[in-house]
């Protein structure tokens, strides 16, 4: 079984109080060395709670990413929303993991996990963490544990 340590942005996960949005950010660790080897934004259905009418836009890209959101909130789905750099550009940064690469054959800078609940919470997080690590990093069995080393329970 592999462990991943995880480090995510609000300051109140331990404590319980539910977010609607996280940035998390994985590490495997080597004698006393962590490595970064992945992150995204997890993100859930009360993020979206902005969004206004499709017609409000004429702009074709802002539509179709009102249609993915809309999709989603009426789902019960894991949705994946990915961001690319271009290649000429002076930071272009890629993931270091295979993922879902554009018409251009580049991989996602970025990576949003669209979670169908209310709120995120620790139950949240570790399942999406489970979810990360099989489709991304190719991990069947993994040990979830916070760079703080508590274990997230089962």
């Amino acid at each position: 079984m592999t462990k991943i340590y995880y480090k995510i942005t609000s300051q109140n996960h331990d404590q319980c109080i539910l977010t609607n949005s996280q940035e998390v950010v994985l590490y495997s660790k080597i004698d006393e060395d962590y490595n970064c080897i992945g992150s995204f934004w997890l993100l859930s259905k009360t993020c979206f709670s902005f969004l206004g009418n499709i017609s409000d836009t004429d702009d074709l890209e802002e539509k179709k990413w009102r249609e993915k959101v809309n999709e989603f909130l009426k789902s019960n789905k894991i949705l994946y929303h990915y961001y690319y750099s271009s290649k000429g550009d002076f930071d272009f940064w890629e993931v270091p993991f295979e993922a879902e690469r554009n018409k251009y054959g580049v991989k996602p800078s970025s990576i949003e996990i669209w979670y169908p609940s209310k709120y995120i919470d620790q139950m949240v997080i570790k399942n999406t963490i489970y979810v990360f690590s099989k489709k991304f990093l190719e991990l069947e069995e993994v040990e979830i544990i916070n760079f703080l080393g508590v274990a997230i329970m089962d």
